[in-house]
């Protein structure tokens, strides 16, 4: 998994290969809708690279927020994994 410094699009979803929980090896990809296709289809690039639908833009913006801030700035891609495996097991962010 790869993280950034700004946030994704919120129309954004983010897309993973391979089983869960996920580690920070696991192929995932931050993909826009494709601009012609119907609502809610995955996008080509997710369905060429063998991609599921996992969560939304938003919700990993959120996800990352909040880790980083329970890491006082400092979250490393392990700690950032592991807020997100939780919050897909739980509906809930790590530690609160």
């Amino acid at each position: 998994m790869v993280f950034w410094n700004e946030g994704p699009e919120l129309d954004t979803g983010l897309f993973v290969r391979g089983c869960y929980p996920w580690t920070v090896q696991t192929d995932a990809a931050l993909l826009p809708p494709d601009r012609d296709a119907e609502q809610d289809a995955e996008p080509e690039a997710a369905r060429s690279w063998g991609l599921s639908y996992a969560l939304s833009g938003g919700q990993v913006s959120e996800v990352v927020e909040v880790e980083s801030r329970r890491q006082r700035g400092h979250a490393t891609p392990e700690q950032l994994v592991q807020a997100l495996n939780h919050y897909m097991e739980h509906d809930a962010f790590l530690g609160l």
